[in-house]
């Protein structure tokens, strides 16, 4: 075999660990992030809050929230959030979550509905359910 050819050819047995290593890193990384929503069981109605709390989530990255709804489809909820949502110098995020437009629109039901965090093209980073009664 050439010697050029023969440095240029890297052998499977160290292309195929590598390539597992990164997928291992890449998966581990997201399933540090975690939500949680307190309480996890609210009140149906218009005045309704909820907290949601994260952790380890890349400090300075730009997240969104999205809410699922009865409709099927998830809403983006930056403007019912208070504080708008940041993530944290340590990675974590907490915000509250006003959901009381939902209810009046007929949006939410007494029924259990994802909240969750996004990346910059709304792949979900963490999710968490929210029982409404």
């Amino acid at each position: 075999m050439n010697n050029i050819l023969k440095n240029c050819v890297t052998p499977l047995s160290r292309v195929i660990p590598t390539a597992l290593a990164i997928a291992l890193v890449g998966s581990v990384a997201a399933a540090e992030m975690t939500l949680s929503a307190d309480p996890e069981t609210v009140p149906l109605t218009r005045e309704g809050t909820v907290t949601i709390n994260g952790t380890g989530f890349e400090p300075g990255s730009e997240i969104f929230m999205l809410l699922a709804t009865n409709d099927g489809l998830e809403s983006d909820v930056a403007e019912y959030l208070e504080p708008p949502l940041t993530v944290g110098s340590d990675g974590t995020v907490s915000t509250t979550l006003s959901y009381g437009a939902f209810v009046r629109r007929k949006l939410l039901d007494e029924n259990t509905y994802a909240v969750s965090v996004t990346d910059g093209g709304y792949n979900i980073l963490a999710s968490t359910d929210v029982n409404f009664e």
